[in-house]
């Protein structure tokens, strides 16, 4: 039987990684991923950062944070909008979805996020 909170491990691509079950330990595993391979030039660390900014805004928004959650989609769009490697657009593409609910859990969900100049 398993504890309550604890983590179990899971196959996620190629990686075998420890399913965390709550939020803040969540968010406290994704910061030690930006802060290490956040400057990372490699593509393939490049994907994985943007993959854990996104999780970060939805850990973020579980804990009712959405401001918090929309600084971190923002991130994501801000940094990788213009790579067009596909999985770098599919997390620009989460990125702009979730800036819609955090924009909805703020109670600005007509708001145009992000502002672009496109």
């Amino acid at each position: 039987m398993q504890q309550p909170g604890a983590g179990r491990r899971e196959r996620v691509g190629s990686f075998r990684v420890r399913v965390v079950r709550l939020p803040e330990e969540l968010v406290r595993a994704i910061v030690v991923v930006i802060d290490r391979y956040g400057d990372d030039p490699a593509p393939v660390l490049r994907e994985q950062v943007a993959i854990a900014l996104v999780n970060q805004g939805v850990a973020l928004g579980m804990l009712g944070r959405p401001a918090d959650a929309l600084a971190a989609y923002q991130q994501v769009i801000t940094d990788y909008r213009d790579d067009l490697a596909p999985a770098l657009r599919e997390a620009v593409a989460k990125a702009l979805l979730g800036t819609r609910v955090a924009l909805g859990m703020l109670g600005r969900p007509r708001t145009r996020w992000p502002p672009t100049s496109r």
